[in-house]
């Protein structure tokens, strides 16, 4: 696994590989769009996170880079769970197909997320998990 430098793991052809493969993927996909960032708005970084897939017999099968927001991380058993943990506890996103369950014990934190993606998706609020 490379160290957390961005420089060093494009120095190995396979990490790059990984990197571009996970930047042609965000793209394809119009994940994003460059913009002037307003002057009301923080911008969130984000970081690249190194993964190796192993193939049953516990050779490397590939080598895997993910992009991810800055502040939150992944949960190491689900890759489609998110968790920020702040000052007044935590907010959970998890992703699934078209969903998104939003929780945690962040009441405030929760409500500026859900904003966030509203602002950014277009979307619908079917309440309380039941």
């Amino acid at each position: 696994m490379p160290s957390t430098s961005y420089q060093e793991a494009l120095q190995h052809p396979g990490w790059k590989a990984a990197i571009d493969e996970e930047m042609k993927a965000l793209n394809n996909k119009h994940i994003w769009s460059l913009v002037p960032l307003p002057t009301n708005k923080k911008l969130v970084g984000c970081k690249l996170v190194y993964n190796i897939k192993h193939n049953p017999n516990g050779t490397i099968a590939r080598l895997k880079a993910r992009l991810v927001a800055k502040g939150f991380y992944r949960c190491s058993v689900d890759h489609s769970i998110f968790v920020e943990n702040t000052t007044r506890g935590k907010v959970i996103l998890a992703v699934y197909v078209d969903g998104i369950i939003l929780t945690g014990s962040d009441f405030e934190g929760n409500q500026k997320i859900k904003e966030r993606i509203c602002a950014e998706f277009k979307t619908k609020d079917l309440g309380l998990l039941k």
